[in-house]
Formats: structure tokens, C-alpha cells, sequence
């Protein structure tokens, strides 16, 4: 029988497959001993479509510049990645969402 291994990091917001608009907040759930988080973006090809500097809170809002490229009525997709002492120590799975027009 497999194991599935559990993340510390679990994507709280947008919820997988949620449609949005408006402003993009992104929100999970940490681990203590982490330092900071890096969020990624991508594109429905998973090409890379953006990554933020580091985060010390577990959660970040989209700029507004980043937001504006995003295409209503596609799927993009999102992970976060933990890292301490400038290692990295867990990584999200990914998460989806869809832009509403």
C-alpha cells in the first residue's frame, strides 16, 4: 500500500478551481519554522508566469501590474515554496484557479 506524503503548506485561497476577479489574494497555511515563502505563478501550460520576493507572512496580494496580465477565462495555476536559513524545506502542490472576466 502507498503512503501519500503530506506538505506542511496547504493553499487556502483561491481554492482549487475557484473563478475570480477583482484583486487576487493568496492565502495558506504555513509552517512555523519556515523564514519566508516565494509564490510562483503559472500559465495553463505551466510556463512560468511569476514569482514574488520573499514573503514573511502567509500571504500575499497579487501587484496590480501582474494582475493585469492575467486573461479572463483562463486557468492559471499556483504554488508556494518554504524556505529556512536560505534552503528550501517544503513546496506546495499546485493549485488552480480561473480569471472571470
Amino acid at each position: 500500500m502507498r503512503q501519500r506524503l503530506e506538505t506542511g503548506l496547504v493553499l487556502l485561497s483561491p481554492k482549487v478551481g475557484q473563478s475570480l476577479s477583482g484583486p487576487l489574494v493568496f492565502r495558506w497555511r504555513g509552517r512555523q519554522a519556515s523564514e519566508y515563502y516565494v509564490l510562483e505563478l503559472f500559465d495553463d501550460a505551466l510556463l512560468p508566469v511569476w514569482a514574488s520576493d520573499r514573503i514573511r507572512k502567509p500571504q500575499v496580494l497579487l501587484p496590480v501590474e501582474i494582475r493585469s496580465t492575467l486573461q479572463p477565462g483562463r486557468s492559471y495555476f499556483w504554488m508556494v515554496t518554504a524556505f529556512s536559513q536560505g534552503a528550501k524545506t517544503d513546496e506546495s502542490p499546485l493549485g488552480r484557479f480561473v480569471i472571470r472576466d
